[in-house]
């Protein structure tokens, strides 16, 4: 038998495809998911945020006027339906962004491991850049600019006649 020849991907292409297949089991479920704007988002706000208590007294409603059921194209099964459905994928929203906030960590994590060894290239090279001595490493300065390290250069300000203080 012959070992399969494994396709390495690069980290671009890897979340491109985890991104695409989780975009593919939502819309099997949800098939209106897809991007929205802040404008739409608060058009659906209003009548969104009705409170399941409200919805169980529309279907009371109903079950007493069914023709306003009729009139407005909604039934006690729908309206049922519904808060079953916001409850439960109100839950699968939490745990996605629980998700998220673990992938977030583990970015952090990665982050944090180079950074700290990152910072260590970065103290062997402040003790080798020595005044009165040739510069070892060209790009210490940099290092430095770029970490944001270092004291803040004082900027004097001119003063005016007008703001010398007064004796």
């Amino acid at each position: 038998m012959s070992d399969p020849i494994l396709q390495v991907m690069t980290h671009d292409e890897a979340v491109r495809d985890m991104v695409a297949r989780i975009q593919v089991i939502l819309q099997e479920r949800l098939p209106s998911l897809g991007a929205t704007t802040a404008a739409s988002r608060r058009r659906l706000t209003s009548a969104a945020s009705v409170s399941d208590e409200f919805l169980y007294e529309v279907i009371v409603a109903l079950q007493q006027s069914p023709e306003a059921g009729v009139l407005n194209r909604i039934t006690e099964d729908e309206v049922r339906d519904t808060i079953e459905f916001c409850a439960e994928y109100i839950t699968l929203a939490s745990q996605l962004e629980t998700i998220a906030r673990s992938v977030r960590t583990v970015v952090a994590e990665k982050r944090y491991d180079l950074g700290q060894r990152a910072l260590g290239v970065y103290a062997v090279m402040k003790g080798v850049q020595r005044p009165n001595r040739k510069p070892a490493l060209s790009n210490a300065a940099a290092l430095r600019r770029t970490l944001g390290r270092g004291r803040p250069r004082k900027v004097t300000k001119a003063v005016s006649p007008g703001d010398a203080p007064k004796p």
